[in-house]
């Protein structure tokens, strides 16, 4: 069986009215171009402000159709709101915002199998929301791991379910609770979930946790040197992660391309307390 090539990309944050990030976003592009990927994977994050902006959504959604290769997408606490209580902007996700993204991207869970394995992507927003689409994204999700035919997982999800502690139990808007959490790596246990994916902290990293590896996707927009406060791991770099995959063996590298712009908003998060409220700067084009 032929090797099978991801690219996962993580918080782009584009936004036709406040571009700061779009020239990342178009290196992004010609990498691309030069070396085709299979399938790009987006973890969420699309956007500056989808949850108050249709706009950047529908601007997000453009930007996903210039890859010239078959993609899927996930959304993020930027794009649809968080989960409850929303410890940052107090703006959870809810069926409306939602329904923007479904809209605009189409399924916002999903499953396909190449390469020899099942790769999943969940509205991991939806956790711990009290919506109805939780549950029955739980049941499909159970569904797919158990009609998976034999092949090992690759699980994408926005957010990861810890920083540097596995049993940690406070409330954090960087990671999932600790039901989601537990729920997780118990399914992990019983089915072959071999890695799980996520963005959200704008670090690469790697590490393993219950026998599943565990990686941190770079944000390919900016990076917060000094964020989140307190954590030691990980590495604050901007770039992608890529991805090979044949029947019952996966490899992984970060793509941390010197043709990125390392776009520090340090400055930024210590004044404004957000990247989302920044001053607007339009899109520029010919």
């Amino acid at each position: 069986m032929s090797e099978y090539r991801i690219v996962q990309v993580s918080d782009p944050h584009l936004s036709r009215y406040k571009a700061y990030y779009q020239q990342n976003w178009e290196t992004f592009l010609q990498l691309m171009a030069e070396n085709p990927p299979d399938l790009v994977v987006c973890t969420g994050d699309l956007c500056v402000n989808g949850v108050e902006h249709d706009d950047d959504l529908a601007f997000a959604r453009t930007q996903l159709g210039r890859l010239g290769v078959p993609w899927l997408a996930i959304p993020g606490n930027h794009d649809i709101g968080d989960q409850p209580p929303d410890l940052k902007f107090k703006k959870p996700v809810d069926e409306h915002k939602r329904a923007r993204w479904l809209e605009r991207f189409g399924d916002d869970y999903w499953h396909v199998d190449r390469g020899g394995w099942r790769i999943i992507g969940l509205d991991a927003m939806l956790f711990d929301s009290g919506l109805a689409p939780e549950l029955t994204q739980w049941a499909w999700f159970e569904r797919a791991l158990r009609e998976c035919g034999g092949r090992p997982v690759l699980l994408f999800v926005h957010k990861p379910l810890f920083l540097d502690d596995p049993h940690e139990t406070k409330t954090s808007s960087l990671y999932y609770g600790v039901d989601t959490r537990q729920r997780l790596v118990e399914l992990a246990r019983h089915h072959d979930i071999r890695v799980i994916a996520s963005g959200h902290i704008h670090r690469h990293w790697e590490t393993e946790h219950a026998g599943v590896k565990l990686i941190w996707a770079p944000s390919s927009g900016f990076i917060v040197t000094g964020h989140p406060k307190g954590v030691t791991v990980g590495t604050c770099e901007v770039g992608f992660v890529e991805y090979r995959l044949s029947a019952g063996s996966i490899a992984h590298r970060f793509n941390l391309s010197p043709r990125f712009v390392p776009n520090d908003m340090r400055e930024v998060m210590e004044t404004l307390k957000s990247t989302v409220y920044l001053p607007p700067r339009p899109l520029v084009t010919a």
